[in-house]
């Protein structure tokens, strides 16, 4: 059987990042024009064929051209980072998978790490929390709540290096 792919117009200009909820039926996205994030729902699991595409909850960023997102695997936690002003900020959803009860928490100053940090993930236990940033090429680890952050992040692998991955491991007793 052939699979041709399937295309949904998620409204927006440029969005840059997305994220699921783990059942599948709940599309997360973030977009730099407007500045937003927004929640979509899909009738069957994984099949965008069946989104709905009026959103469900939206939430302003404001000027911070978000260049992506990451989301726990709880459904509480969306990291939204931005290039405008480098930084990654955390949003508490005090319903689990709800963006309507999104509320925006701790901001970070990236700006000392990359300041294009234009995607992320969690671990499965939620205990790190990824970026990948592309001033720099190099993917950064680090726990998952950004007021705890110090620099130099827990870990960092150099993308960029000619001669294959460099991995840096830091070892600041401030990050756990």
């Amino acid at each position: 059987a052939s699979d041709n792919g399937v295309s949904k117009s998620v409204g927006g200009n440029v969005p840059t990042g997305l994220a699921f909820s783990t059942d599948g039926l709940k599309l997360y996205v973030a977009d730099i024009n407007p500045d937003q994030l927004r929640q979509y729902s899909l009738s069957t699991a994984w099949d965008l064929s069946t989104m709905n595409t009026t959103a469900v909850a939206t939430k302003s960023l404001g000027a911070i051209n978000a260049e992506g997102m990451a989301m726990n695997n709880t459904g509480t936690k969306i990291w939204v980072m931005g290039s405008a002003d480098d930084t990654v900020r955390e949003w508490t959803l005090s319903t689990a998978w709800d963006l309507s009860t999104a509320t925006e928490g701790s901001t970070w100053d990236n700006s000392g790490v990359d300041t294009r940090l234009c995607g992320g993930d969690t671990d499965t236990d939620d205990t790190k929390l990824f970026f990948v940033g592309s001033q720099n090429g190099k993917f950064y680890e680090y726990p998952p709540t950004p007021a705890t952050w110090t620099m130099p992040p827990t870990h960092e692998i150099d993308l960029s290096s000619s001669t294959g991955w460099t991995q840096v491991t830091n070892t600041n007793s401030e990050v756990t």
